[in-house]
């Protein structure tokens, strides 16, 4: 049932200049070895939908900083301009019978948030089937039709506004966990962005996706460590397992 949503786009062509977008993720994501890493995490996603990402990442931050600016190329690049091939859940909808939503090369989790502690860790160990291969298909559930099994290639990308939105084991492999601490994202600077993505910037984006190197990054390794994320590990610790002195 699967069909490549990825537009049309000359891989080989000169990249111009992407300065606007790149200024933005440094915006956000000003630490750079983590922004190489989700930039590494894009363009293996577009240059190999055939080879699962087995881990996901999760961008939390203010509201109206601008993270969905920064993965909207990304997004493009996989999805085109249609964004087929991507999948939307929220809380209410994880704990679906129904699979629709994993019919995807892209899965969002808008406004990721853990129900309250006594669940501690339930929402992670909820999502590592989906997040992680194996298991190497999912079954999709279909309203009057029988279900199948899907190849398990789907990548994971959540969103968050909130600073404790999960609670994680300190050996978690599943998650990269990012904050930005940015603003709010001025409407002016956010308004010329979109502009330039419309009028040729999504395709300049994608061909440098297409073109960077990634013959180095490994899609079976667990993410980098960041400091939001070892809070994240810190918050799920039961009291036995915290460490006094």
């Amino acid at each position: 049932l699967w069909r490549d949503a990825r537009p049309e786009v000359d891989k080989d062509a000169p990249v111009g200049d992407i300065s606007l977008w790149l200024d933005h993720c440094a915006t956000l994501v000003p630490e750079q070895s983590e922004l190489n890493h989700l930039f590494d995490i894009m363009a293996f996603k577009v240059q190999h939908p055939e080879i699962k990402i087995n881990h996901a990442v999760l961008h939390a931050g203010d509201e109206g900083s601008g993270k969905d600016t920064f993965w909207a190329p990304f997004i493009w690049a996989v999805c085109g301009p249609h964004l087929k091939n991507r999948g939307i859940m929220d809380n209410n909808s994880i704990n679906s019978q129904w699979g629709y939503q994993l019919e995807s090369e892209i899965l969002l989790i808008n406004e990721l948030k853990e129900p309250d502690a006594a669940t501690r860790r339930q929402l992670a160990n909820q999502l590592k089937p989906i997040i992680a291969a194996p298991p190497e298909t999912l079954p999709i559930n279909r309203k009057g039709l029988h279900p199948y099994q899907m190849a398990n290639r789907l990548f994971v990308l959540a969103f968050s506004n909130d600073p404790v939105p999960i609670s994680l084991a300190s050996q978690d492999r599943r998650w990269f966990a990012i904050w930005s601490t940015a603003a709010r994202m001025d409407p002016s600077v956010a308004q010329k962005i979109w502009k330039w993505y419309r009028a040729g910037g999504f395709q300049a984006i994608a061909r440098w996706l297409y073109q960077r190197d990634v013959s180095a990054f490994n899609p079976a390794a667990a993410p980098p460590m960041t400091e939001f994320k070892a809070n994240l590990v810190e918050h799920g610790m039961r009291s036995e397992e915290r460490r006094v002195g």
